[in-house]
């Protein structure tokens, strides 16, 4: 799962009408996920929540929170 996550960069986010969206890339592709999403291969992980220094995700069914620190341009690393 840690090898699935480092794949993608986190470029930055927008707050726009009390929404926060989090600007992911992965190879050549940008990805736009908001709480709620979904994002990774087949859907894998469920973003619960959304801060200017952390990412709060689940991966599939799994009830335990995968907590991620947003560093600008750096891939995504999980903490359990």
């Amino acid at each position: 799962m840690r090898e699935a996550l480092e794949r993608f960069t986190f470029l930055g986010f927008l707050d726009k009408k009390s929404r926060r969206t989090v600007f992911l890339a992965s190879g050549e592709e940008i990805f736009l996920v908001k709480k709620g999403d979904r994002f990774g291969d087949k859907g894998r992980f469920a973003v619960l929540d959304i801060t200017e220094k952390e990412l709060t995700i689940r991966q599939g069914d799994n009830p335990r929170l995968i907590s991620i620190t947003l560093v600008e341009e750096a891939p995504l690393v999980p903490s359990f």
